[in-house]
């Protein structure tokens, strides 16, 4: 099961919060998960470097005011947590979601939980799916579009021989994706397609903007925005199905570094 949960948010005054919110609410998953599952936390904190799960910053309006966010009453608040962890997901579904109460603590903030759902009709960053479900969809389909785009909602960079690389290179992007799918997928889709990518998948145009996100003690520059993705026409269809099988995998995935903390929110354009 792959699984995408919102937690809509409220506050009935203004409230002043760290800007580094991503870590925050990264914070506040695990200890939630602490709490209720010490044996599942405490493989969430093991060394793995390939994390099952992803954060997002705090989403809706803030004003920036002495390195302090600043939220407003009446205004619509979110955040999201997914899953590519079969257990996890089934987990979260079935426990974490069930425990939220209805106010919640950030960073001192006191903030009124208007609803949690993973029904994508009630939000678009709500959603559930499984790897079988999107593998079936596209080895299925009649045809197999050559172009597609992915947005970039949250900053996304990635590490390149220890430097950070904020930019939306096609063998960055799915080899990303193609080691998440392996590591938790039933489904393996093998090494093959690293030559693929580097041979057949390239950039077609973008318009994307560097944007800072802040951590505790240090900023982080990725790239937001959306970028269009083309894959050369080949005898070997099947592997721009899974090329798309990715793409569709980047929602619940997060593409780049610190997918745990607010960066990499991805999903395929509209």
């Amino acid at each position: 099961m792959l699984i995408s949960c919102v937690i809509k948010l409220s506050t009935n005054a203004e409230l002043l919060v760290p800007p580094s919110m991503g870590q925050v609410l990264h914070a506040f998953f695990l200890d939630r998960v602490r709490n209720l599952s010490p044996e599942l936390a405490a493989g969430l904190h093991g060394p793995a470097a390939v994390k099952p799960f992803t954060v997002s910053p705090l989403w809706g309006r803030v004003e920036f005011t002495d390195n302090r966010w600043r939220l407003f009453p009446g205004e619509e608040y979110a955040f999201r947590v997914t899953s590519i962890s079969p257990r996890l997901s089934t987990w979260m579904r079935d426990h974490w979601l069930a425990s939220l109460s209805a106010e919640i603590e950030l960073a001192g903030a006191r903030l009124q939980v208007a609803g949690v759902t993973v029904d994508p009709q009630a939000h678009p960053w709500a959603s559930s799916s499984d790897y079988r479900e999107i593998y079936n969809t596209w080895i299925s389909r009649d045809d197999v579009p050559y172009q597609f785009s992915l947005e970039f909602h949250s900053p996304t960079a990635f590490k390149n021989r220890g430097i950070n690389y904020p930019l939306p290179d096609p063998q960055h992007v799915f080899m990303h994706l193609l080691q998440k799918w392996n590591l938790y997928s039933p489904i393996n889709l093998g090494d093959n397609l690293l030559a693929y990518i580097e041979d057949n998948v390239f950039l077609r145009s973008f318009k994307l903007q560097t944007k800072i996100i802040h951590f505790d003690r240090y900023k982080q520059v990725g790239f937001t925005g959306v970028c269009s993705f083309g894959i050369r026409r080949r005898e070997e269809e099947i592997m721009a199905r899974v090329i798309h099988m990715l793409a569709d995998f980047a929602f619940y995935a997060g593409v780049g570094y610190k997918t745990t903390m607010g960066m990499g929110q991805v999903r395929v354009g509209r």
